[in-house]
C-alpha cells in the first residue's frame, strides 16, 4: 500500500534596513511517501521477506507488529528483513506497520497483513505391553498396555487426549480406558484366544492418530472355580444368606448345589430353603451354646466341569435375658390399625424383637401365649398338668425360675375371707424398710391385728404355702415381667388368666357406681417422688392389674398383693 505526505510552508521575511535596500526568500517542503507491499499467505515456520518502498529516497525504515503473534526481532530497523513464519496452533494473521522517515523530515507509514497457514504434524500412536514381564499371559495375570512412547512431531505439540477400544476377542473389563495406560485382568478362558486393541490419541492442534495392538490370551487347566463367600455369624433363629455368585467359569454359566456338611446336637431340620439356589438363605437352629454350621457349594458349568468351596457359620445365642420375659405383643401397628410386621415405614417394633418373635421356633418347658413358659404346681410345689384346675396352687415361670403365688378366688366380705382371697389388702410395711405403715385396721384382711404386707408375708410362709416358706413382694421388674401386653383372651387383665385365675376385680374399689375402680397390687420398690431424705420415702411403687400401668402411692394405702419366691435348694 502507499502512503503519501506534502506539507507547504511559506515564509515571508521582513528585511530593514539603512538607505531603503531589500530582498526575500521561499523554501518548499517536498512530498514523502512509503509501500509496505502487498498483503500474502505463508504457512508457519516458513521464510518470507519483507521489503518496503520510500520515496524520496534515502531515509530510514522501521517495521513493527501492531497485531496477531509475537515475531522475534521486532521492532526492526532496516529497507528489507528475510523472516520465518511464527509457530501457531490454528490459522491466524499479523499486521505489520512500516514508517519511512524521508530525509525532509516528514514521516510517512504503511502496513502489510500476512495470512499465516497452520501445519499441524498428527500424532503417531505406539502401544507396548509393560506387565507382565512374561509373554505368556495366563488366568488372573494384572496387564498394562501402555501409550507412553507415543509421540507429537510438532515442535512444542502435546498428546491431550488417549482413547483404548477393545476391537475382538474375549470380555474384558477395564477401569479406565482414556488414560494413557490401559489395565485389565486375564480372564478365565477354556481355549487360547486374542484380544486386539485400538489406540486413538489426540493432540493439542484436535490431529489425530491410531494404530492397533493384538495379545494372545492362554487358556487355564481349570475352567470353574467355586466361591462359597465368606465365613458369617447368626443368631440362633434369624435367617442367614449363602451366597455363591462370585463363583467363575470359563463361559460365564454355571449352576451351584448346597449342602450342609456340619450340624449341631439340636438341629432337627435341614436348614438351607432352596439348595439348588447360588444364591439362598437357611434359618439358624435353636442352640445351647455357640456352634459352627459348615455348608458346602458345589458348582458346575456346562461343558460338565466342578468346583467345590466350605464356608462356615458362626450360630451365636440370643441375647434375650436368661431370667427374662418379653412383652407378648406379637401384632405390628402403624398409627391407626394393625399391620404386617417387617415394615420399612414402621420398623422395628416390639413384635419383631425379643423372644416373642422368634418362640415358634424355641422349645417350651410348659406352655402359655407368646414366648411366655409357665408349669402349674400343686399344693407341693410339683408339676402338674396345664389343663389342671382342682389340685392347682401355685404357677411357675420357667423363663425367670420364679414361683408365683395364685389367689385363691373371692368367697367373701374381709375380714371374713380366707388368708390368699384374691379380695384382702394391705398397707405397704416391709420389715428392714423405712417408713413403712402398718395396717392396724384388721377389716381389709382376715389377720385380726396387722392388715399390711409384712404381716402377710409372715402369715402365707407359716403355712409352707406350695413347698416354700421364702415368700416375698415381688420386685418392680419381676411383676412387670409376667405382664402380657398383648391380647389375652377371656381377660381384661395384664395376666393370663390360665395361669393366675383369680384377679381383684376394679368393682370392689369403686366409691360409687360412676368410678372404674382399679386393681393395684403392691411391689416392693420404694418411691422417691416428693422425698428429700430417708426419712420421707413415704411411697412405693404398685401396678394397675387392668391396664399394666404404675403408681405411686402411698404406704397407708390398701391395695392388693401377690406374693413370689425363688425356687429353694431341694429344687421347690
Amino acid at each position: 500500500m502507499l502512503r503519501r505526505a506534502s506539507l507547504s510552508v511559506v515564509a515571508s521575511f521582513l528585511l530593514l534596513g539603512c538607505g531603503g535596500g531589500g530582498s526575500d526568500s521561499n523554501d518548499t517542503v517536498e512530498n514523502a511517501s512509503v509501500n509496505a507491499g502487498a498483503d500474502f499467505s505463508v504457512e508457519e515456520k516458513a521464510e518470507f521477506t519483507l521489503s518496503a518502498v520510500g520515496s524520496p529516497s534515502g531515509g530510514t525504515y522501521t517495521w513493527q507488529v501492531m497485531e496477531g503473534p509475537a515475531m522475534e526481532g521486532f521492532p526492526k530497523e532496516g529497507q528489507e528483513h528475510k523472516l520465518a513464519a511464527p509457530d501457531v496452533k490454528t490459522d491466524t494473521s499479523a499486521t505489520l506497520k512500516v514508517e519511512y522517515l524521508a530525509p525532509s523530515g516528514v514521516l510517512v507509514s504503511d502496513m502489510v497483513t500476512i495470512s499465516i497457514g497452520s501445519r499441524n504434524q498428527l500424532p503417531i500412536p505406539h502401544i507396548k505391553k509393560t506387565l507382565p514381564d512374561s509373554d505368556v499371559l495366563q488366568y488372573k495375570d494384572e496387564i498394562t498396555l501402555s501409550a507412553d512412547e507415543s509421540i507429537d512431531p510438532d515442535e512444542n505439540g502435546k498428546i491431550i487426549e488417549y482413547l483404548w477400544e477393545q476391537v475382538s476377542g474375549p470380555e474384558l473389563t477395564f477401569e479406565r480406558n482414556d488414560q494413557v495406560t490401559l489395565k485389565f485382568i486375564h480372564p478365565l478362558l477354556s481355549t487360547n484366544d486374542t484380544a486386539r486393541f485400538k489406540l486413538t490419541i489426540t493432540d493439542d492442534e484436535s490431529g489425530q492418530g491410531s494404530t492397533e495392538f493384538s495379545l494372545t490370551l492362554y487358556k487355564n487347566a481349570q475352567v470353574v472355580f467355586a466361591d462359597a463367600g465368606e465365613d458369617i455369624k447368626v443368631i440362633e433363629f434369624d435367617k442367614g444368606e449363602l451366597n455363591a455368585t462370585a463363583s467363575l467359569s470359563s463361559s460365564g454359566e454355571y449352576t451351584c448345589m448346597w449342602e450342609q456338611l456340619e450340624r449341631p446336637k439340636t438341629q432337627l431340620e435341614e436348614l438351607i430353603s432352596d439348595p439348588a439356589l447360588c444364591q439362598t438363605t437357611f434359618t439358624a437352629p435353636d442352640v445351647d451354646i455357640a456352634s459352627i454350621l459348615k455348608f458346602q457349594v458345589t458348582v458346575s458349568e456346562p461343558g460338565g466341569f466342578t468346583d467345590k468351596d466350605d464356608m462356615e457359620v458362626s450360630v451365636q445365642r440370643r441375647a434375650v435375658g436368661e431370667n427374662l420375659n418379653d412383652t407378648g405383643q406379637q401384632r405390628c401397628f402403624d398409627s391407626e390399625a394393625v399391620i404386617e410386621c417387617e415394615s420399612d415405614v414402621y420398623p422395628k417394633q416390639d413384635a419383631e424383637l425379643g423372644r416373642d418373635s422368634f418362640v415358634q421356633n424355641e422349645g417350651k418347658t410348659g406352655a402359655g401365649l407368646a414366648s411366655f413358659d409357665f408349669t402349674k404346681l400343686d399344693e407341693n410345689a410339683r408339676p402338674i398338668t396345664d389343663s389342671s384346675t382342682s389340685d392347682f396352687s401355685c404357677v411357675k415361670d420357667n423363663n425367670t425360675g420364679l414361683i408365683w403365688e395364685v389367689k385363691q378366688p373371692n368367697t367373701a366380705t374381709p375380714p371374713s375371707t380366707t388368708l390368699r382371697d384374691t379380695r384382702n389388702t394391705y398397707t405397704w410395711f416391709l420389715r428392714n424398710y423405712p417408713n413403712g405403715h402398718r395396717g392396724v385396721d384388721a377389716s381389709t384382711c382376715p389377720n385380726t391385728i396387722y392388715c399390711d404386707a409384712q404381716q402377710y408375708i409372715d402369715d402365707v410362709n407359716a403355712t409352707n404355702y406350695c413347698g416354700g416358706r421364702n415368700w416375698r413382694l415381688p420386685t418392680f421388674t419381676e411383676l412387670m415381667g409376667i405382664f402380657n401386653y398383648g391380647e389375652v383372651s377371656g381377660s381384661s387383665y395384664v395376666l393370663d388368666p390360665n395361669y393366675f385365675p383369680a384377679i381383684a376385680n376394679p368393682a370392689w374399689t369403686r366409691e360409687n357406681p360412676s368410678d372404674k375402680g382399679t386393681s393395684f397390687y403392691w411391689t416392693s420398690q420404694i418411691s422417691i417422688e416428693g422425698a428429700t431424705d430417708n426419712s420421707n420415702l413415704i411411697e412405693s411403687y404398685a401396678f394397675d392389674m387392668q391396664t399394666g400401668e404404675t403408681v405411686e402411692l402411698e404406704h397407708t394405702t390398701k391395695a392388693y398383693i401377690r406374693l413370689v419366691r425363688e425356687v429353694s435348694n431341694n429344687g421347690n
